[in-house]
């Protein structure tokens, strides 16, 4: 992680002195996550770890001691360039898991990855309606719709393939104060949708809306 370590130190100076170049910053970071490659068994030092094997990564260093820690993550896949960015002021690891990736229940996937991956030929042929109503509803009675329809927006992001990553300083240093990270977000969510517009990517999903004529092109595509 040294890469978001260094990268986190980094924009706690930028957002102090409005001179700096955060996007020369931010597009620097990104080639490193890149040349780290995909976590997995032969490659523990890689940045980007697939969604599937998230409870995997946070048992090996430094996922391990980054659990517990605040900061900002990312997800993305290599088709679709980055995807959403997010900020946590309580401990990653329970963020990730309970909204995220966990949550998994015989009959009702509670989170919005699970939701996704299970209905995934679903929701491609029908859109929200490939969701059962009694999982739509479980949601519901708990989260916004926004949620759902982030769910099902990732299987059009090739959910199948999307990893994620963290910006955290390393060791005791605390990140960023509270307000900062929001300041954080709200910089990487607008270099976010102009790296991905430079390379044909769609926007992130934390501001954009996929168009009825838009889906049925990708769902197309995907199916």
């Amino acid at each position: 992680m040294q890469a978001s370590a260094s990268l986190a130190v980094s924009f706690s100076y930028a957002l102090r002195h409005p001179d700096a170049k955060l996007y020369d910053l931010f597009t620097s970071w990104l080639s490193g996550l890149e040349a780290s490659g995909t976590w997995g068994e032969e490659n523990r030092s890689g940045e980007l770890v697939p969604w599937q094997l998230f409870n995997e990564a946070f048992r090996f260093s430094p996922w391990r001691e980054l659990a517990p820690r605040q900061g900002i993550y990312l997800f993305g896949s290599a088709q679709h360039g980055l995807i959403y960015v997010g900020m946590t002021v309580g401990e990653l690891k329970t963020r990730l898991g309970t909204r995220y990736f966990g949550g998994t229940r015989s009959d009702h996937p509670k989170s919005q990855f699970e939701i996704a991956s299970t209905y995934r030929e679903a929701i491609l042929e029908r859109g929200l309606d490939g969701i059962p109503e009694s999982v739509k509803e479980n949601h519901l009675r708990h989260h916004s719709d926004l949620r759902l329809r982030h769910a099902a927006e990732l299987v059009l992001r090739d959910i199948h393939h999307v990893w994620f990553t963290a910006i955290l300083a390393s060791g005791d240093v605390a990140l960023l104060a509270k307000e900062e990270i929001g300041r954080m977000e709200n910089n990487l969510i607008d270099m976010g949708n102009s790296w991905n517009a430079e390379r044909g990517h769609p926007r992130l999903l934390n501001k954009a809306r996929v168009g009825k004529s838009e889906w049925q092109r990708i769902a197309k595509e995907s199916l």
